[in-house]
């Protein structure tokens, strides 16, 4: 092999020099920005996949709080503006009467005031089988009154004759009369 000659030699280095700054300079840069766009285009992705995700379910959601308003709706009706006390215990009485419950007592505690609801605290005694008992609870949750119901306890009687003694602690809950208009 013949030696190559002074200017064949510069002229292999200046190409491995050019080549070598061309992957230097160009090609590592190139696939360094190719490797932050393909990043991003996974991260585009992943996000344009999670809003078709959310797109998906908005219908549901839209029912959901469609829904939702109903029963707020219903639930604001169901809370009078004043107490009515008087015609709710005469109806929580009917309703025991209409399911022949007997030693009935509704018993009225210290009125609680909060910023836009009022409660009081009602103590619910009666005696009935079992299934007169709970058409009697049913009853009081179709009321128009919203009456939650805190404590709730059955006693057997002592001869096992199918008697049930409950005893329930409510409240009943009116809204608070604006303080502005006082």
């Amino acid at each position: 092999m013949e030696f190559l000659e002074r200017q064949q030699l510069v002229i292999l280095g200046l190409a491995v020099s050019i080549i070598a700054g061309f992957a230097v300079f160009l090609y590592y840069p190139l696939a360094k920005q190719a490797g932050v766009v393909k990043q991003a285009d996974a991260a585009q992705s992943a996000a344009a996949a999670r809003a078709d995700t959310r797109n998906r379910r908005l219908p549901i959601l839209r029912e959901k709080a469609e829904t939702l308003q109903r029963k707020l709706h219903n639930y604001d009706k169901k809370i009078p503006q004043n107490r009515r006390f008087a015609t709710l215990w005469q109806e929580i009485a009917d309703v025991m009467n209409e399911h022949n419950l007997k030693d009935q007592l509704v018993q009225p505690g210290p009125e609680i005031e909060g910023a836009e609801l009022n409660c009081i605290p009602i103590s619910i005694q009666c005696s009935g089988r079992l299934n007169q008992i709970f058409e009697f609870l049913k009853s009081l949750q179709q009321l128009e009154r919203v009456i939650r119901i805190e404590q709730f306890q059955l006693l057997n009687d002592r001869d096992f004759t199918g008697q049930l003694k409950m005893n329930a602690e409510a409240n009943v809950y009116y809204k608070a009369p604006d303080t502005e208009a006082a």
